[in-house]
């Protein structure tokens, strides 16, 4: 024998509002013994983290959108002037632009060793083998070409050793065939 909800005197809708009811006030109650206080306390510490993250967030939009103008402009306005020991200038002034691609340039064409080290790097012995790019250049080809050379030898050797294997194989298979093994008993 089966009873209904209905029949009790109960709608489905009703019974669904006490369980969600009870489970919630159950679950908030948990919520606020857990950490020893009290719901409202946690909500608080909620809205205040979320306060201050908000704020942190903004201050840096406004900073950032007041500073960052004003950066870039000094950025490009910066002037590197080389000067002697009186502050006249020995040579034109450059750009932060001008002044790294002088640099780069500098680096580049800088002497080095056969090992790719300057002179300040390696002073005993050492002679000029060539530029730092131009070793930069060789270094890159040796290795390139070594590369290539290993992957063709290893090749070669598997090709080599599969056809020694084969030759081996069938040289037994012929010896084999051409041999006759014969067994007398004694009486």
């Amino acid at each position: 024998m089966s009873v209904t909800l209905e029949q009790l005197g109960l709608s489905v809708d009703g019974v669904r509002d006490v369980i969600v009811n009870k489970v919630s006030e159950e679950l908030f109650e948990q919520l606020s013994r857990e950490n020893g206080e009290d719901l409202e306390s946690r909500i608080l510490e909620i809205v205040r983290k979320r306060t201050v993250t908000l704020m942190a967030e903004r201050i840096d939009k406004v900073i950032g959108e007041a500073i960052e103008p004003r950066i870039n402009d000094i950025v490009d306005n910066l002037v590197f002037q080389e000067t002697n020991n009186w502050g006249e200038p020995k040579k034109p002034a450059m750009s932060l632009r001008e002044k790294a691609l002088h640099l780069a340039e500098q680096w580049m064409s800088e002497p080095v060793n056969y090992n790719g080290e300057t002179k300040k790097n390696d002073s005993y012995n050492w002679r000029k083998d060539s530029t730092r790019i131009i070793h930069m250049v060789e270094k890159r080809i040796q290795f390139t070409i070594e590369e290539a050379v290993k992957s063709a030898v290893a090749d070669l050797n598997s090709k080599v050793a599969g056809g020694i294997a084969d030759a081996v194989k069938h040289t037994m298979t012929e010896m084999l065939n051409k041999t006759k093994v014969t067994a007398t008993l004694p009486r």
